[in-house]
């Protein structure tokens, strides 16, 4: 039987998953300076779920007793290809590398494809575009210190439309989809002609996506844009489980 689980977060950083299905009930996240998942535990403080980290985010789960997927802040573990989801693009946590440059292009750094200009320590990257800094701040709390971690200009939020998980929807069906554009350059400046919409789908968030490529591909193809010097983009990609 396959888990069923949502996250619960505050201020962009998760504090609590629901299990539906495998081992019903809500488990508390205990998570590092960046708001990395450290581990997961009951109202009563057993440990369901514990990992350590390689430097560049590879998990090494030590207790599992409830599936975690999230991992460096904005990723989800993909089962399937052992990359982590990354809003915008796939992240190698092997390699320390994205498998696609950054859609922003340089405007995120000189690396397309480094993460967080190789400083996973004190940067993070929760959109998949840019490095955002971190800086531990002693917060005192009665008697404690508390370290706490203050982020420069965290993103807001992205609202990814899915329904409320419930046992009967965990069939790992998901839909990803993106507007696609052409930059046409000719004799007067560059024009930006959209394309229309490319919906992809799949048994998982990796195959939704690569699905939404193809579709976005096949768009340009048949737009009479493809093969004469044009740009393309894709623009505000999203993917949600059905």
């Amino acid at each position: 039987m396959e888990p069923c689980f949502g996250s619960i977060y505050l201020d962009g950083e998760p504090i609590a998953l629901r299990e539906y299905q495998t081992n019903p009930g809500t488990y508390y996240f205990i998570n590092d300076h960046l708001g990395t998942p450290r581990q997961l535990v009951t109202a009563t403080g057993t440990i369901a779920w514990q990992a350590a980290y390689l430097p560049f985010g590879k998990a090494q789960i030590q207790t599992e007793t409830v599936k975690n997927n999230l991992r460096f802040p904005g990723q989800y573990f993909d089962d399937e290809t052992g990359l982590h989801y990354n809003w915008n693009r796939f992240y190698d946590p092997e390699t320390g590398r994205y498998v696609t440059a950054d859609p922003i292009g340089l405007d995120g750094g000189m690396n397309l494809y480094g993460y967080v200009d190789s400083n996973p320590v004190n940067l993070i990257d929760p959109s998949g575009q840019n490095a955002i800094a971190c800086t531990l701040v002693p917060v005192i709390i009665g008697a404690q210190i508390i370290w706490t971690a203050i982020c420069n200009n965290p993103p807001k939020p992205i609202p990814i439309p899915q329904p409320t998980p419930k046992p009967d929807e965990c069939d790992g069906r998901w839909t990803c989809e993106t507007s696609v554009y052409a930059n046409v350059k000719g004799g007067g400046p560059r024009e930006r002609v959209s394309l229309g919409k490319a919906i992809g789908h799949g048994s998982s968030r990796y195959a939704a996506y690569e699905d939404m490529c193809d579709k976005a591909e096949a768009l340009i193809q048949a737009s009479g844009y493809a093969g004469i010097g044009h740009g393309r983009s894709f623009k505000d990609a999203r993917c949600w489980r059905n």
